[in-house]
């Protein structure tokens, strides 16, 4: 334990930290109340890797590798809001699966995976507001970048089949729907960590950096990869009327592409030719862009080499998906 200002603050180890951030969130979700416990104890099974709660225990780690006890709340937190917002896409999709089980919305019903959906968002909100570094986190709150990511979900939904998308607004969608809560974790563990403002911001930006990375990766797997090989339906994009950009791309090399999507097509032929066209080469290469840009942040924080490999090694993942 360590003195901070007028409180005792307990720090742990980060591979302490990760377990009990691991745990805890099995915990928060099996230990609901009876009438929502048979839901949340099922999405305690298909839990992901929880990317964005180890991004905020890594930023928040010392350079003794050594976390403080808020950033364990703040990474169940971000990851029980990620969870919520992955009930409800099932739902708005209408999928049948999520991470290789049923989803929540096809083993039980739309009604139910939205209440459970609403109650694990107010589970992430209790738990933020109980960190001790509630000022500092104003700026920054989870709750603005919650609203970064419906606007960003909104935004998509309003231009489904939107062949007109524009680059920019392409980028815009998508730093709300999926960088804003990579943004958020590493925003948050660099206040836990007590940074500079000029840190906080550089931390600020390779979490935006590696969402961005993370949704073209996505996008490029939708048109790459099978569905075994994804645990997940795949051209699902093109059939939904979502616009990215390996399709904005080819449409702007081959104006045919527009035309077919216009008259009705067989997507695994478009598939072909987005991919032919060059959209999925333009995607890696402009994504490429922003992992050179979080490199550059990266060399400007004065950190531990076991650091900067760990966030590196999370930035190859986004990259290399």
């Amino acid at each position: 334990m360590v003195l901070l200002g007028s409180g005792i603050y307990i720090m742990i180890s980060l591979e302490s930290a990760k377990n009990e951030f691991n745990n805890k969130l099995v915990e928060v979700l099996r230990k609901t109340p009876p009438s929502i416990r048979e839901c949340t104890s099922y999405l305690s099974k298909s839990l992901g890797k929880n990317l964005r709660g180890n991004c905020i225990l890594i930023v928040a780690s010392d350079e003794n590798q050594f976390v403080h006890e808020d950033a364990i709340n703040l990474a169940v937190a971000i990851e029980l809001f990620h969870l919520a917002t992955l009930v409800h896409d099932d739902i708005i999709d209408d999928s049948p699966k999520r991470r290789g089980m049923d989803s929540l919305q096809s083993r039980f019903d739309k009604k139910t995976a939205v209440i459970c959906g609403d109650y694990i968002l107010a589970m992430a909100i209790e738990l933020a507001l109980k960190v001790d570094i509630k000022d500092e986190y104003k700026k920054y709150s989870l709750a603005n970048y919650a609203k970064s990511v419906c606007l960003g979900e909104l935004m998509q939904d309003t231009n489904l089949f939107n062949y007109n998308l524009s680059l920019k607004r392409y980028l815009t969608i998508i730093r709300g729907k999926t960088a804003a809560l990579f943004e958020a974790a590493f925003v948050s563990g660099a206040i836990v960590l007590g940074e500079p403002k000029s840190n906080v911001d550089l931390y600020k930006n390779i979490g935006r950096y590696i969402g961005m990375i993370f949704q073209m990766s996505d996008d490029c797997m939708d048109y790459e990869l099978t569905q075994a090989e994804s645990n997940k339906p795949v051209l699902s994009d093109i059939a939904k009327g979502v616009i990215t950009l390996p399709l904005i791309y080819a449409m702007k090399k081959n104006e045919t592409i527009r035309e077919k999507l216009e008259q009705g097509y067989d997507k695994n032929i478009l598939a072909r030719e987005i991919i032919n066209f060059g959209g999925v080469e333009f995607t890696k290469a402009f994504s490429d862009r922003y992992y050179d840009k979080s490199i550059v942040c990266l060399d400007k924080l004065e950190i531990s080499s076991e650091k900067y490999t760990m966030i590196k090694n999370v930035l190859d993942v986004a990259a290399r998906r």
